[in-house]
């Protein structure tokens, strides 16, 4: 009954250590999929894309502001200077 215990003891022990190794390798296949689907994941690509349309609207009424406050600084100052010259 002795020589049973520890032949399964023995094989416990190597079916253990068998394991031990089929996981090591199955935890890098599952991490080498899980980074595939990360690359592959398109789920949140909609919202990145409306983010970069949001910067672009952004800039460009960031570009048409200072056009336009150019514009008016340029109007006011010959206004200005035509008003000092009547004054003068």
């Amino acid at each position: 009954m002795n020589t049973m215990n520890t032949t399964n003891t023995t094989n416990t022990t190597n079916t253990t250590n068998t394991t031990n190794t089929s996981e090591n390798s199955a935890s890098k296949f599952t991490f080498a999929r899980k980074l595939s689907r990360f690359f592959n994941d398109t789920r949140g690509a909609s919202f990145v894309e409306y983010l970069v349309l949001v910067g672009v609207v952004a800039l460009a009424g960031i570009a048409a502001m200072q056009q336009i406050t150019d514009g008016i600084n340029s109007k006011a100052g010959d206004q200005a200077g035509k008003i000092q010259s009547i004054g003068g």
